[in-house]
């Protein structure tokens, strides 16, 4: 701001205004002038670092292309156990799938409506989570397309159905590993119904574990579903835990 230099010293635009502004009545409208000037001076260049941001997120997201809302993330395809009103076993493939709480364990599964395997669940309060291995891609794929209400999956594709321990639903005996679910919630989404299931029993095949009773994921080979294809996991790239430690503050 602009000095002026008078006999009594040397004062700013502002102090001389106070200085003048005898009455107790025209100081605070003056005050709040100043406030008003000062804002809108502060508006205008937080608008013009604003539009410097906005201007370089714009040249960074030209690097990018738009995907819409169909996201190219990849899923994990777990075949989902579960029975009839009448008892038959039935199958089906499911990539909305996922972990979704640590204690108690629960995992869940995002279904149509018009699935057979909607109504099972609904029924039986119970599903089964069964990983397939890169043996079983190609049944795999077969569960999801086609509808239990016309066939017997597992009579289609010589895979052996076992009732579950703890819940009414069917694990696949060949499959290396097969989570037991009950039922606890049910959110409609849109689309598709959320399950949420509680892990009350798990089986894995000891050809899988090491000594420890980890999963050993070489002779696993696990699949994942991506851009319309099945692969297999890849190599162990970093540790979890433990790896990004390097990057904490010391």
């Amino acid at each position: 701001m602009r000095k002026i230099d008078m006999a009594e010293g040397s004062f700013t635009r502002r102090e001389m205004i106070k200085r003048a502004a005898a009455s107790a009545l025209v100081l605070p409208a003056l005050q709040g002038s100043f406030s008003l000037i000062d804002a809108a001076a502060g508006g205008a260049n937080q608008k013009k670092e604003d539009s410097m941001d906005q201007s370089g997120i714009s040249a960074l997201l030209k690097t990018k292309k738009r995907t819409g809302t169909g996201g190219p993330l990849p899923g994990i395809p777990l075949v989902i156990g579960s029975y009839d009103i009448k008892g038959k076993a039935n199958c089906m493939t499911g990539t909305y799938t996922g972990t979704c709480c640590g204690s108690p364990p629960c995992f869940m599964i995002s279904l149509r409506k018009a699935t057979y395997s909607y109504g099972n669940i609904m029924s039986c309060k119970a599903f089964t989570l069964n990983l397939p291995g890169r043996k079983y891609a190609v049944e795999t794929d077969y569960f999801g397309i086609v509808s239990g209400r016309d066939t017997d999956k597992f009579k289609d594709t010589g895979l052996t159905a076992i009732k579950g321990e703890k819940v009414n639903a069917p694990i696949i005996y060949e499959f290396p590993v097969s989570i037991e679910c009950a039922l606890l919630h049910t959110y409609e989404l849109g689309s598709h119904t959320l399950f949420i299931g509680e892990m009350v029993n798990g089986f894995a095949d000891t050809a899988f574990l090491d000594a420890d009773g980890r999963p050993v994921r070489g002779e696993l080979e696990a699949l994942v579903y991506w851009a319309n294809r099945y692969c297999t996991i890849g190599e162990n790239v970093a540790d979890a835990f433990s790896s990004g430690k390097y990057l904490q503050k010391k």
